[in-house]
């Protein structure tokens, strides 16, 4: 299962992180469903791949991302 972040030079920082962010979202919400279905555990290791991805993210966005708008993609 792969999800396409479509990221591209003339985003600004902001909308790439938010972009990252919205399809890690998709990701996790797409192997959830696979992971209680209990028919392969493919689900679970998309579920946790999806995790990583968005832990990843918050990392390396960290120092560069206004708290505010941290704040306002995690509501979403």
């Amino acid at each position: 299962m792969s999800i396409s972040n479509n990221i591209n030079a003339k985003q600004t920082i902001e909308e790439a992180y938010e972009t990252i962010l919205q399809s890690n979202s998709l990701l996790l919400e797409k192997s959830a469903l696979m992971a209680l279905d209990f028919v392969s555990v493919e689900g679970v290791r998309q579920t946790r791949v999806a995790l990583r991805k968005t832990r990843s993210a918050l990392s390396a966005f960290k120092s560069i991302v206004p708290k505010k708008a941290e704040r306002k993609s995690m509501q979403k």
